[in-house]
């Protein structure tokens, strides 16, 4: 079942906030987009998460088209990706997390497991996790 746009706005304003206000992210360094009916509801690009506006977000036709509000997030073609992967998908929340990225700087002892298994269930669900060499964009 699809929300309708203006309960997906709602609902991207509340959890943008929510993970900005944990820390989770900062600054323009995250996206989120919701599947409705005919199209996806979407950060725009260049936005914070603490600070975002219903009104502003973009609803983005499923070819890609901008229907109304700020051009979207320059992740869009990610997004809309996973979606043609996964079309049973309606949330996609992409981010660089500050923890996340602060550990990604750290010298890892093992490039080709680089995050402790502080679990059995990690290790057999995602099994060893790789570090790959930086790529300039």
């Amino acid at each position: 079942m699809f929300l309708s746009e203006q309960c997906a706005k709602q609902q991207i304003v509340m959890f943008a906030k929510s993970i900005f206000e944990r820390g989770l992210t900062s600054g323009a360094s995250a996206n989120m987009s919701v599947r409705i009916e005919d199209a996806w509801v979407m950060t725009p690009t260049n936005t914070c998460f603490g600070f975002l506006k219903a009104d502003e977000l973009s609803v983005v036709a499923l070819d890609g088209s901008l229907m109304s509000g700020l051009p979207p997030s320059k992740e869009f073609r990610l997004h809309k990706a996973m979606y043609d992967k996964r079309p049973n998908d309606r949330c996609i929340i992409h981010l660089h997390s500050t923890y996340a990225t602060a550990l990604s700087c750290l010298p890892a002892a093992n490039n080709s497991n680089v995050v402790p298994t502080y679990t059995p269930y990690l290790t057999m669900r995602l099994g060893p996790i790789a570090m790959v060499p930086y790529f300039a964009p």
